[in-house]
């Protein structure tokens, strides 16, 4: 891990044309511009400010709150330092509103089928993605995406599979996404 100037583990450093590129071809690939959706795990705004960009309106959910996740060494920092760097971050964004609180809670605030797409890079634990993409995949239209990160992590990997099969696509930065459209699961049951 990589800490910056502020003593901030920073998750996309070792190589940001590959990540952030990576951010970019799923962009392009689901063609998000112009679209709604939610960032489930948003730390220091690093791929928030990327999808930002690009979408009509984007809400960051994130607890910011130190130790959530013995699984990511992230959620040891000064999880305020974050929360304020997240902040600077983002204040360039008028289409960027932030919810903190953990998934789960945030979740019941989106109407079923509301979200052109979600992007999950949450607590990173079998059970907690299981969870998130139980919660969140009825949030999304029936034509909109679900997407997220850490598809080289093989416990993650196996919760994406258990849940909703193999990805439509991957992507260079470990993000993965699927057509909920193409998915045969009913997750409103």
């Amino acid at each position: 891990m990589f800490k910056n100037k502020d003593g901030l583990i920073v998750m996309r450093h070792y190589d940001p044309v590959k990540n952030l590129g990576g951010l970019a071809d799923l962009i392009k690939f689901i063609e998000a511009d112009g679209k709604v959706m939610v960032e489930v795990g948003s730390y220091m705004g690093e791929s928030a400010s990327v999808f930002a960009k690009h979408v009509k309106s984007i809400t960051a959910i994130d607890p910011w709150v130190e130790g959530y996740d013995d699984n990511d060494g992230a959620s040891s920092t000064n999880m305020s330092k974050v929360e304020e760097y997240f902040d600077k971050t983002m204040s360039n964004f008028s289409n960027m509103k932030k919810i903190k609180m953990k998934s789960l809670e945030a979740c019941k605030q989106f109407d079923d089928e509301s979200l052109d797409f979600v992007y999950i890079d949450a607590e990173h634990t079998y059970e907690a993605l299981f969870n998130d993409l139980k919660a969140w995949t009825p949030k999304v239209k029936k034509d909109g995406w679900i997407c997220g990160h850490d598809w080289q992590r093989m416990d993650l990997r196996k919760a994406i599979v258990d849940v909703l099969g193999d990805p439509d696509r991957k992507f260079s930065d470990n993000s993965w996404c699927f057509k909920k459209s193409r998915l045969n699961k009913d997750f409103n049951e």
